[in-house]
């Protein structure tokens, strides 16, 4: 095996994903699930954010594949540079991001989201060319639902809102 191989299967085994250094979508199954579980039964507030990049398939014919691993390696810090110290991030697959924040209320996920949203618009500077913008669908323990893969399908069909509205938008439950 090459070097690269070798760290790239450390990786996984940690649970990270090699590309962007967010926790990988087989740490989410099992720690969502969990966090999720454990709020509920705990009666504690918990949020569910699903976060894709907006008209990622264009950025990439335009700059690249190699620009779009670049974007994507910024967008994953931006959300986590944005995300509380005690939130998760994960990258889920392709383009989409969840982060999970646990003992955050519906109206302090959607001012997370929004903070999220900014500064991944916001860009690089001199980069005004190469900006993208996200789209977030959040759902809320226990407000939305109590388990997992129902809250999982509430913050998918906001975050379809959020795209049928015109993308770069937040949504969350009406507050």
């Amino acid at each position: 095996l090459t070097y690269r191989e070798r760290y790239e299967d450390l990786l996984a085994r940690t649970g990270c994903d090699a590309l962007t250094g967010a926790l990988d979508r087989h740490s989410l199954e099992a720690h969502g699930r969990r966090a999720v579980e454990h709020a509920a039964a705990a009666g504690r507030p918990l949020a569910l954010m699903l976060i894709d990049i907006d008209h990622f398939k264009s950025f990439n014919d335009r700059f690249g594949h190699a620009s779009g691993d670049k974007m994507l390696k910024r967008i994953a810090l931006d959300i986590m540079s944005a995300a509380r110290v005690s939130d998760f991030t994960y990258r889920f697959g392709g383009e989409e991001f969840v982060v999970i924040a646990d003992g955050v209320n519906a109206e302090d996920a959607l001012t997370l989201g929004e903070r999220m949203r900014r500064r991944i618009a916001g860009g690089p500077a001199g980069e005004e060319d190469a900006r993208v913008t996200v789209s977030i669908g959040i759902a809320s323990c226990s407000r939305d639902a109590t388990d997992y893969d129902a809250l999982f399908e509430v913050a998918d069909k906001r975050l379809y809102q959020a795209k049928a509205a015109g993308r770069n938008r937040v949504i969350a439950a009406s507050l």
